[in-house]
């Protein structure tokens, strides 16, 4: 049955490789999996075409129409319409000849361990949602385990959209996808709103999943984390990768803030360049703002009310001690999100898609829910990385200290909370994360993400493979966790290293008492594109201008700066 499924999804690739040549139009491929499903070829530019399989076409029946007038070989092996071809096999590279077309290569990859999800709209407003994220349009829905059990399907009522900001601008693109009422999943809680990550930054695919998984088995409560699962998405029988399909944040909220609920507010952080222009927000500083995400369409009175709370949290966040009139901090969820944020060192979370919540009523503040960890173990904006920081304590407003959780942090009541919780809870299930659980998940999605490396391969271009990727980020967590072990159980002294950018961003480096720091890049590598940045090398000592000599033995805290060249 996997050899036949192959051989005839073979012949589709041939309808649209045969009738390519540079010179003429494209006839798509065409071939149907589970007689409904339509899958097509992708050329990658270099002339061989890869037929992407999701994990159950190898088990199930797979049709194609080849076009009268068309003769062909694959391998010297003559080819006829629904002819068996099981001597073809997956992942083998075939010379292809046709009588429309110049010769060309062909090869098959064939998923497993993961479900497939085809998205079917018009072609023209497929290429209107790509082109613009707030536009969305109608679609029809087939989902499929990854035993090609059909778990969904709706033939219209659906919709699918655009979101993100940053992951926006990839060719990859992210999604919204709507369903005609709330419905369950691949074994997830029901949602009508569901997120479609890409994960384009991420040669893994794994952080967003492994970390949300992570959140909802330590959640101190429910909606704390989205539930997520893997799929292969095909838009309009279009192979466009790996992604991974989540409950929305406002449907995972749903289980603590209701819309008609005008006491209960919902705020999330974020730097001012990613506001809905829609939406309410309160600006806090140049560098972060908070946007309104409940009550839903603020009056004027509602959106006074959440402002004056964002103002009381962070007059308490700038204060000594733990208490502050009218305000009353979770402290389990902000001790449990802090330690998200530390432990997987979080890029983003001092200024970016970081939730808070309560009630207007009696001041509560609650943490959560956890999202958007593709920029996290390791990966950044720049080129470098190091597990010796606490980039949720980082500052982006030269000094103004913007980041809530580096403020809690000097609240005893939770850094005392925190500090045990990784002592007892989080330490020994993050040894388990680090060498079983992710190398499990690795296994599961490895055929995939490899299917997903030949269709994005302009995103995979730090690992020469899927597996060095997982090695490395494995590596990172390791050394994550003793760094954090020496730091918060053993006690060992350390001293911060900042760098201080022109660009106002602050980079900082965690180093033992008493020794050096080569790690520190050189100011280019962490400066963004087209700063004016290239070529510089030199950071200089905040306290007496002198260039940082790599070899100093650090004794206390140091800040270092770059200067722009002719500045």
């Amino acid at each position: 049955m996997r050899k036949r499924a192959f051989f005839l999804a073979l012949l589709a690739v041939l309808v649209w490789a045969c009738s390519c040549s540079m010179a003429e139009e494209a006839v798509p491929v065409r071939f149907r999996i589970d007689g409904t499903q339509t899958v097509n070829a992708w050329e990658d530019g270099a002339g061989t075409a890869h037929v992407f399989l999701p994990s159950f076409a190898a088990e199930g029946a797979v049709t194609a129409l080849l076009p009268e007038g068309v003769e062909a070989s694959v391998g010297g092996v003559p080819l006829a319409s629904g002819m068996d071809c099981g001597v073809f096999e997956p992942d083998r590279e075939y010379d292809l000849t046709c009588s429309q077309g110049s010769a060309r290569k062909i090869i098959f990859h064939s998923s497993a361990a993961v479900a497939a999800l085809f998205v079917n709209t018009g072609a023209e407003e497929m290429a209107r949602v790509n082109a613009d994220k707030n536009y969305e349009t109608a679609a029809a829905v087939s989902l499929y385990d990854a035993d090609g059990a059909l778990v969904y399907a709706r033939p219209s009522g659906c919709r699918i959209g655009g979101r993100g900001s940053s992951t926006w601008l990839k060719n990859k693109k992210p999604y919204n996808l709507k369903l005609d009422r709330a419905e369950g999943l691949l074994g997830m809680g029901a949602a009508k709103k569901w997120s479609l990550l890409a994960n384009a930054f991420d040669e893994t695919n794994l952080r967003n999943k492994v970390i949300l998984d992570f959140a909802r088995e330590i959640a101190p409560y429910c909606g704390f984390a989205p539930a997520c699962a893997f799929v292969e998405l095909y838009l309009n029988g279009d192979y466009q990768g790996l992604y991974l399909l989540c409950q929305s944040v406002k449907d995972t909220a749903s289980a603590f803030v209701k819309p008609s609920d005008k006491d209960c507010y919902e705020i999330e952080l974020m730097m001012p360049g990613k506001l809905d222009p829609d939406g309410d927000a309160v600006s806090l500083n140049p560098a972060m703002s908070a946007e309104i995400k409940a009550p839903s369409d603020c009056t004027s009175e509602q959106k006074a009310q959440v402002q004056h709370m964002v103002e009381a949290i962070s007059m308490w966040i700038g204060a000594d001690g733990d208490e502050m009139p009218g305000i009353r901090p979770d402290v389990e969820s902000w001790a449990r999100k802090m330690l998200i944020e530390i432990v997987f060192e979080n890029y983003d979370s001092p200024n970016a898609s970081q939730f808070f919540w309560g009630s207007l009523r009696d001041g509560t503040v609650f943490a959560g829910p956890c999202w958007d960890y593709d920029l996290s173990m390791g990966i950044y904006y720049t080129d470098w990385s190091t597990p010796h920081a606490i980039m949720a304590f980082k500052d982006w407003n030269l000094g103004a200290d913007v980041s809530w959780y580096h403020g809690a942090w000097g609240k005893p009541a939770i850094r005392d909370r925190v500090l045990a919780l990784y002592r007892d809870e989080y330490h020994g299930k993050l040894v388990e994360l680090v060498e079983k659980r992710i190398p499990g998940e690795a296994g599961l999605i490895a055929a995939a993400a490899r299917s997903d490396r030949i269709r994005w391969p302009e995103y995979r271009q730090r690992h020469d493979s899927f597996d060095r990727a997982v090695a490395e980020l494995t590596a990172f967590m390791r050394e994550r966790i003793r760094f954090l072990d020496a730091l918060w159980i053993d006690g060992r002294a350390y001293h911060i290293v900042t760098m201080r950018l022109p660009n106002t961003r602050m980079l900082h480096c965690y180093v033992p008492d008493g020794e050096s720091c080569r790690e520190l890049p050189e100011p280019w590598e962490v400066s963004m594109p087209g700063e004016g940045m290239d070529g510089v090398t030199v950071w200089y000592r905040q306290d007496n201008d002198a260039p940082f000599d790599p070899d100093t033995e650090i004794t206390e805290d140091l800040s270092l700066y770059a200067v722009m060249p002719g500045a």
